[in-house]
């Protein structure tokens, strides 16, 4: 299914608005493989993921389904859950002292 990369880019941008508010850093790019976003933790800096849209679906870089589109909140909680730890805090990531 070929996709449309207009309605992409503004599913990507809903996604990119929602994990900016919760403190994330997030810029949408344009490569040859597509539209994408890269959504960066900047604490600790250097984790980071990249998110795509592709069949209605957000997808991670390696294919794997994140959520439907449809489910804006399900995608945020996924990438926060990557890039956070499941409490929110980027301090889980840390090794402990």
């Amino acid at each position: 299914m070929e996709t449309d990369t207009a309605v992409d880019a503004q599913q990507l941008e809903s996604l990119r608005s929602a994990l900016v508010a919760e403190g994330l850093r997030a810029d949408i790019r344009s490569t040859a493989r597509g539209t994408s976003l890269k959504v960066a933790n900047p604490e600790p800096p250097g984790l980071d993921v990249t998110v795509m849209v592709r069949d209605g679906n957000y997808v991670w870089e390696w294919g794997a389904i994140l959520s439907p589109v449809s489910e804006l909140s399900k995608a945020v909680e996924g990438v926060m859950f990557v890039l956070r730890g499941p409490s929110g805090s980027p301090a889980d990531l840390l090794p402990p002292e």
